[in-house]
């Protein structure tokens, strides 16, 4: 996954050197994980994120997830280095 250059979050974020913000990141990779699953959950937090380096625009990244109840562990990697680390609770979508 990535984002795109011309993301509307990008304007003003270090122009001339464009840094993903983490809430992009984190809506980003819960979007991904809400569509492997059918799109029938719910985020209901991210208690803990850790970011270990930015993430520029349109530099792809991918993250790997690790369910366990309403608990999703997350690890995500650039190029095979790590990116953050993470948990989210989620919970069933009514309807």
């Amino acid at each position: 996954m990535s984002v795109a250059h011309d993301h509307p979050s990008l304007a003003g974020h270090f122009p001339g050197n464009p840094v993903v913000p983490a809430v992009v990141i984190l809506s980003t990779l819960f979007e991904a994980f809400a569509r492997q699953q059918g799109g029938g959950v719910a985020l209901e937090a991210f208690p803990r994120v850790k970011f270990l380096r930015p993430l520029r625009a349109g530099r792809g990244f991918e993250v790997r997830y690790q369910c366990s109840g309403e608990k999703v562990n997350f690890y995500g990697t650039q190029a095979g280095e790590p990116l953050l680390s993470g948990s989210m609770r989620v919970t069933p979508r009514d309807g």
